[in-house]
């Protein structure tokens, strides 16, 4: 429950002009022109949903709320329609079903990472390789789950400053608000479920050098790709960075944020690493056709 203090002015059809201290400390103005409903004898006033999220953009902008209630104070100006102070409680309340929904969801980008993305990346290398793919995909996904909760995901999803990075309000993932602003969900379920794509974009790029990488180069290496690739990306379309605001880009799916990231940045590892060695000389078959297609239907 958070608490403010505005001064408010009604007339007419309780259209009203406001101001209030937000809560960056700034002063933002807002015009209400919504129909009030009173509901107690004493003056209290219940605005409706859809005027709460208007609050959020206006007079209370960076306070995502689901229900705003303004209390008059008993006193004549309340006859003459001048309200010289209200009590405004915020009650920053998430939806039980988008929550439910979130959670859902970040289970499932679990279950591509682990065991989907092992199982079909391991099912396409040959048996002697089948568990050190296993190996790398955990150890990425570890990795750059652990990156992102330290300051991935600030760097992604922080507030917006220069367009290109977050600010470092999320370290750690201190400062995180009971309700992610934009959504109805509490902002450690949105930090979980953006963790699994954190987690799950780096282990794509696995296959581009499956059998011939050392293991301490993939993990150092998609470890700074995660902060230095990934981070960026995410903010500039996700966090309301420049592609977002400059252009109106959309990602529903992680087309951009995910797959072209990884794709590009395998295309290039592939590239540099060079060609295979041995082949097409020795033949390098799939150990377990089985297992790949098994792997591929828990990504589908």
């Amino acid at each position: 429950m958070q608490e403010c203090r505005a001064d408010l002015t009604v007339w007419g059809n309780f259209e009203a002009a406001a101001a209030t201290d937000s809560l960056d400390g700034s002063v933002d103005y807002c015009r209400i022109l919504q129909t009030m409903r009173e509901t107690a004898a004493e003056g209290e006033y219940v605005l409706l949903e859809t005027l709460a999220y208007r609050i959020v953009r206006g007079v209370l902008r960076g306070c995502p709320v689901t229900r705003v209630r303004i209390r008059l104070r008993k006193s004549p100006a309340v006859l003459s329609g001048q309200l010289d102070f209200v009590e405004v409680t915020v009650e920053d309340v998430a939806d039980t079903g988008d929550t439910a929904w979130i959670l859902i969801s970040s289970a499932l980008v679990l279950m591509m990472t682990m065991p989907g993305l092992t199982l079909f990346y391991g099912g396409l290398v040959r048996a002697k390789n089948f568990l050190s793919v296993l190996v790398q995909v955990g150890a990425i996904a570890a990795a750059a789950s652990r990156l992102g909760s330290v300051c991935g995901y600030t760097l992604a999803v922080g507030h917006v400053t220069t367009g290109w990075v977050g600010a470092g309000n999320a370290w750690m993932l201190i400062d995180l608000g009971n309700v992610r602003a934009g959504t109805a969900i509490p902002e450690s379920a949105f930090a979980m479920f953006q963790l699994t794509f954190a987690a799950i974009t780096p282990a794509l790029m696995a296959g581009a050098w499956v059998d011939r990488a050392r293991f301490g180069w993939v993990v150092a290496f998609c470890a700074a790709w995660s902060l230095l690739v990934y981070a960026p990306v995410a903010h500039w379309v996700w966090g309301g960075g420049w592609l977002a605001t400059a252009m109106g880009t959309l990602d529903f799916a992680g087309g951009i944020v995910v797959h072209t990231t990884a794709g590009v940045s395998a295309l290039v590892a592939a590239m540099l690493l060079g060609k295979r060695q041995g082949f097409p000389k020795t033949l390098m078959l799939p150990h377990s056709p089985s297992l790949t297609m098994a792997g591929a239907a828990l990504l589908w």
